[in-house]
């Protein structure tokens, strides 16, 4: 799915989504329905085997860290920390990291403007359990900062945010 500019079809927000059926006992993705498939055919024409794979980077080891407790609002009704709440996280340790410990010695971006963002769940985390978030700056660019979210050293979450460095226009969004 993509959203354009109709002005000047400049691309302004795009998504890849993999849709998957969770049996709510077993916990375990499972198939849907034929029902369903023939319904919604038209979502399907491209089929998973067309979206990219995402392989989340190793943090450095000079990489900035911070661990966060994840609270009972940070839950949906299933028990899981909302999708949101990764990204607040990582945001959170950025801004952590900059304040704090004056870690980044070349990032330029705005952590209130980004304006692409790669995001990667591999495993759930829930309510009291305690996760580290990982930031460290990308090595060719100066606006890109890359996070890894681990709870027992288990990769979680991982991003990766292109940000607008601090002269840029606002968004058209």
């Amino acid at each position: 799915m993509a959203v354009s500019d109709s002005s000047d079809d400049e691309l302004l927000a795009s998504t890849l989504v993999k849709l998957a059926k969770v049996d709510s006992v077993a916990r375990r993705s499972s198939s849907f329905p034929d029902s369903f498939a023939k319904k919604f055919a038209e979502f399907f024409k491209t089929g998973t085997s067309q979206l990219p794979m995402f392989r989340p980077l190793k943090a450095p080891h000079n990489s900035f860290s911070h661990q966060f407790v994840i609270r009972p609002s940070d839950t949906d009704s299933n028990g899981h920390t909302s999708n949101y709440v990764y990204t607040e996280l990582c945001l959170d340790c950025a801004h952590l990291a900059a304040t704090k410990r004056d870690y980044f010695k070349r990032f330029t971006g705005d952590f209130d403007q980004p304006k692409m963002v790669e995001r990667y769940f591999a495993k759930e985390c829930g309510e009291g359990d305690t996760v580290k978030v990982v930031v460290w700056e990308d090595g060719d660019s100066t606006t890109v900062l890359h996070f890894q979210v681990d709870k027992d050293n288990v990769l979680l979450f991982h991003a990766n945010f292109d940000f607008y460095s601090g002269n840029h226009t606002l968004s058209k969004l």
